[in-house]
């Protein structure tokens, strides 16, 4: 059995990409997660806003425990997926949904807490 580099190239260019895979996938799922545990701290400085807030921040911070769930279902089934293709990336089957629930949330939640940030700086620059 030939041991050249050659031969072992492919495998190790294989396994590069799905720890490379595993790595981004975690990374965005924390940031994700950082995202919806900011909801607490966002919501107390809207307290002294003087317009009422929109109903789809209402939502997020009303179901804030939820999206807590979510988030941290998100963060163990990527770890799972780690660990069960430790040498191999995992099927698209499984990646893509679970990717569009990531970052359906990120954009959820992170719209949900700008949009009253940006509606009052507008409002203080119009009037």
């Amino acid at each position: 059995m030939d041991h050249s580099p050659k031969q072992n190239l492919p495998f190790l260019s294989k396994r590069f990409k799905a720890v490379a895979g595993h790595v981004l996938m975690i990374a965005a799922t924390l940031i994700s997660t950082r995202i919806t545990l900011s909801v607490p701290r966002v919501a107390g400085d809207f307290k002294d806003y003087p317009f009422p807030l929109p109903t789809f921040s209402l939502l997020v911070v009303r179901f804030y425990p939820t999206l807590l769930w979510i988030a941290c279902g998100t963060i163990l089934a990527t770890i799972y997926l780690a660990w069960r293709y430790r040498s191999d990336s995992p099927p698209t089957r499984v990646t893509v949904p679970l990717i569009v629930c990531i970052a359906a949330q990120a954009l959820l939640v992170g719209g949900a807490m700008l949009f009253p940030v940006v509606k009052f700086i507008n409002s203080y620059v119009t009037h």
